[in-house]
């Protein structure tokens, strides 16, 4: 941190106590934790997350939603935490608890996600709000180094320039470890790698032989985790398609797309028809006229 370098801590539940503030969160967040989460227990009530400061850069698209359509994780338990007077808070739980903190070291920035990933203890993991999170903070972390770095998104046309290189042999190896066979333009002092558009975010490497010879971080695009708020009745201006369905919040999308690939189920009408002209029939022939007797 204090050469520049930006760093993201993630809490979990069994974390030591002791040995994590003494060496992470009072030193350099101002923060002691006091007490790790009790045992879930949903019967016992839960907290939201969803008090944030909106004029921060990681929360700001956020500013301009309506209150009721910010985001609200409920958690079931979480750390207790005893704040500074110098802690920067970025956003806190509904009991007011310390749930983001951020710090600064020299050119360095960190940010303290103090609270647990795991399932039991919030529904954060099922939320959208996750990747935004996780999305944000990393991109404001590093905002300033970007300056001097390349930015590589997936889907890029990619072109690596390396110095000259000895090598004969060049293979590229991507994030799930598949290997392809790489032919470089050799030029006088330098090697140009025509990659062609990369789709698989992770880092990659370039091998001269068995040797490393350049790596590089392919990412999404940052644009993707700036959320907007879309008002329903302004959906059809911008949704380019000829007709769309509007799902209720709680409705089964399974049902929804298997209505609009298929359509209704029939079969339930043709029963309940079949079902009423059988009752008609047996009306009419309960009701008819009685066979006439004979004359006498």
């Amino acid at each position: 941190m204090r050469a520049g370098g930006a760093v993201v801590w993630l809490t979990p539940a069994g974390v030591d106590l002791k040995s994590f503030s003494t060496k992470v969160s009072e030193p350099i967040f101002g923060i002691s934790l006091v007490e790790a989460p009790p045992q879930p227990a949903p019967e016992l009530g839960s907290f939201l997350l969803d008090n944030f400061d909106l004029d921060h850069p990681i929360f700001s698209p956020y500013k301009e939603f309506p209150g009721d359509k910010r985001p609200q994780v409920e958690f079931f338990s979480h750390f207790k935490l005893l704040e500074g007077a110098t802690s920067n808070i970025l956003a806190r739980f509904s009991d007011r608890t310390p749930a983001l903190i951020e710090a600064r070291a020299d050119q360095g920035r960190a940010v303290l996600f103090a609270f647990s990933l795991d399932e039991s203890s919030s529904d954060l993991a099922l939320q959208p709000l996750l990747v935004v999170l996780l999305n944000r903070t990393i991109e404001y972390l590093v905002s300033e180094p970007l300056r001097q770095r390349e930015e590589l998104y997936a889907g890029a046309d990619i072109t690596r320039v390396l110095p000259a290189v000895t090598q004969r042999q060049f293979a590229l190896v991507n994030p799930a470890g598949d290997t392809l066979q790489l032919s470089p333009n050799q030029q006088a002092h330098e090697a140009v790698f025509q990659l062609g558009n990369l789709y698989e975010t992770g880092i990659y490497r370039i091998l001269g032989g068995t040797t490393v010879v350049d790596m590089f971080a392919l990412n999404f695009p940052v644009a993707e985790a700036v959320p907007q708020y879309l008002d329903p009745g302004d959906l059809e201006d911008r949704i380019a398609v000829e007709r769309f369905v509007l799902l209720p919040e709680n409705s089964d999308p399974q049902e929804a797309i298997a209505t609009a690939r298929f359509g209704k189920e029939l079969w339930k009408l043709f029963l309940l028809a079949g079902f009423i002209l059988m009752l008609l029939e047996m009306a009419i022939a309960a009701g008819g006229s009685p066979t006439p007797s004979k004359a006498q």
